[in-house]
């Protein structure tokens, strides 16, 4: 039967041919094409935070301010200050007595011989010379810090070697 429809170059098809039915119906079973995964971007665009999210949020960058803060932002808490207020009055208070022991050694009227006794003397036994002879004993007190004695000694020394 001849197509009455038919060109040149027009092929005759039989009834049960089904090939233009098949090309209109897409493929069952077949795997769609996955849309394109979202750019880092476009996920963080499209973020909405939740409450339980913001909170949290909010809570590590307390934390983490905090921390940064107290370790490398100079920040102390109050007993930390007192410790470092105690730490610096105590050096200056030893520094300043020290000078009076050195003071009180050079008013010593052997001084120049004691001066040399007591560069003879080893490390530990300085220490000694200089609490016996009274000189880091200051007025009022019964007995030398150990403290401004040894600051006495370094002190004495430095003195001396000039």
């Amino acid at each position: 039967m001849a197509d009455q429809h038919a060109g040149p170059g027009h092929i005759e098809r039989s009834i049960n041919d089904n090939r233009a039915s098949q090309a209109a119906k897409p493929p069952t079973g077949a795997a769609r094409p996955k849309p394109p995964e979202p750019t880092s971007r476009e996920r963080w665009r499209a973020a909405r935070p939740s409450k339980m999210m913001t909170f949290w949020l909010c809570l590590g960058a307390v934390l983490l301010t905090l921390a940064i803060g107290f370790t490398w932002g100079g920040w102390t808490t109050a007993a930390g200050a007192q410790k470092q207020a105690n730490s610096a009055a105590q050096t200056a208070v030893v520094q300043r007595l020290s000078k009076i022991c050195v003071a009180q050694f050079g008013n010593d009227g052997e001084h120049a011989q004691k001066l040399v006794e007591l560069q003879a003397l080893g490390t530990g036994a300085r220490s000694s010379f200089i609490n016996e002879g009274g000189w880091a004993t200051m007025p009022g007190e019964d007995a030398a810090d150990s403290k401004v004695v040894s600051e006495c000694v370094k002190q004495v020394l430095v003195v001396a070697s000039k």
